[in-house]
């Protein structure tokens, strides 16, 4: 499994905001998890964000996202962004909505 500390950022403060304690606690968890591979190279995650940014119309995050998956050679890409949204232009991983784990 492969993350960057933009995505801890995005996810796991609004755990505690809005008193989600099994969220919290399966993201604590994930994020503790020693296996857990971290883009680490702030820099270089940067840098590539603004490139893919422009080439794609991503928003930041999004752009610090897919520049994190690209360093750490991600195959794939799971996100909660609707179909056809600019992170589906991202090149380099295949884009997955979480809905495509969720059973019927």
């Amino acid at each position: 499994m492969l993350t960057s500390m933009f995505v801890r950022l995005e996810v796991y403060p609004k755990t505690a905001f809005h008193a989600y304690a099994l969220q919290r606690a399966f993201l604590n968890e994930f994020f503790m998890d020693p296996s857990l591979e971290w883009a680490s190279d702030l820099s270089g995650l940067v840098n590539l964000a603004i490139s893919e940014s422009e080439r794609h119309g991503l928003a930041a995050m999004d752009a610090l996202h897919a520049a994190a998956a690209l360093l750490l050679g991600a195959e794939e890409f799971v996100t909660t962004e609707k179909p056809g949204k600019p992170i589906y232009r991202a090149d380099g991983f295949h884009v997955l909505h979480i809905s495509t784990f969720q059973s019927t």
